[in-house]
């Protein structure tokens, strides 16, 4: 009889003299190679024991992210808004999808463990039967330590996504804060709410000084919505602007620009021999933004022009997101 002094278990002690004398019995009948393969047996269900635990321990840290970043997504929430505010709204969305990603392993993590308790519960189940038995259904149907050995490594794997996951949400948030410091910095007062409601020839002397202040020479507009801007380093951008009156003052984004018009702004680009970019104060439909990622249209929408006009941020600066 092998006692493990390892473990954190004293030997039951039995008052029968007549079980005492059939333990004796049955030890004394125990060859070496019995006794190795009890040995490897219980070394067995230690090594599924630790697999199990590191499941466990991996699942209890992705439900403390999961938590947290539930919190963030919800965030303050309010019954409306005054002004559209792109810094809590997007960490709310960096949130969001961290959350929906870390659920999903979670849900994959709870299977892999409820795998490995299978597999270590059917270890130590076999203890007591006959070794050469034991070992015979091993050979025929395959190692169960073998099994155990794969999910083993999957939760290498499982622990590499996660800290990808993490890092990439560190860096959107990073993003984030940087804008949250320009917007802090800032000293224009021209909001939103405000380009919502200028007339176009009144959008254009603002985007005109915007290009001024991000340290562009702006030469004679080629048109009423059309601005030609030369940049310190000769780069040479045809700005068309897009203005969307709205009439309401909830925040709520004016009707949305289509591929019409950046055709338009792609062919007056093309015409002037100059990058296209076109600014606007509305969102953009998904076909619009499939063309303009076809001829590489520079697109400063509604939250990029928040940066730009209210926060100060150099957008159309060489480099700038």
């Amino acid at each position: 009889m092998i006692i493990d002094r390892g473990a954190n278990v004293t030997p039951h002690r039995y008052s029968s003299t007549s079980a005492r004398k059939q333990m004796g019995r049955l030890i004394a009948r125990a060859d070496r190679d019995d006794l190795l393969a009890c040995l490897l047996w219980t070394g067995e269900c230690r090594i599924a024991e630790a697999i199990c635990k590191a499941w466990a321990d991996h699942a209890g840290v992705l439900r403390r992210e999961s938590d947290e970043a539930k919190q963030r997504r919800e965030g303050r929430r309010l019954t409306f808004f005054l002004q559209y505010d792109q810094v809590s709204t997007g960490c709310r969305a960096a949130a969001a999808e961290l959350y929906q990603q870390i659920e999903a392993e979670l849900a994959e993590t709870i299977q892999t463990l409820t795998e490995a308790e299978t597999l270590s519960s059917e270890i130590r189940r076999e203890l007591g039967v006959d070794f050469s038995a034991r070992a015979q259904a091993e050979r025929a149907h395959g190692y169960t330590l073998d099994t155990l050995a794969v999910l083993r490594n999957q939760l290498r794997q499982a622990e590499s996504r996660l800290a990808d996951l993490l890092a990439t949400d560190r860096t959107r948030l990073h993003g984030l804060a940087i804008t949250e410091s320009f917007r802090r910095r800032a000293e224009r007062t021209t909001t939103l709410p405000q380009i919502d409601q200028m007339s176009a020839q009144a959008f254009t002397e603002l985007v005109h000084e915007l290009l001024s202040s991000d340290g562009h020479l702006v030469v004679t507009p080629t048109g009423r919505c059309q601005l030609l801007a030369i940049g310190a380093d000769g780069r040479r951008m045809s700005v068309a602007l897009q203005h969307r009156k709205n009439a309401r003052t909830w925040g709520e984004p004016p009707e949305t620009v289509n591929t019409t018009a950046l055709h338009k702004a792609h062919r007056a680009a093309v015409a002037a021999a100059a990058e296209a970019v076109v600014v606007t104060n509305a969102t953009i439909t998904q076909p619009a933004l499939r063309f303009a990622a076809a001829h590489q249209l520079r697109l400063i929408d509604r939250e990029e022009l928040q940066r730009w006009a209210e926060w100060g941020e150099p957008v159309t600066q060489a480099g700038a997101a």
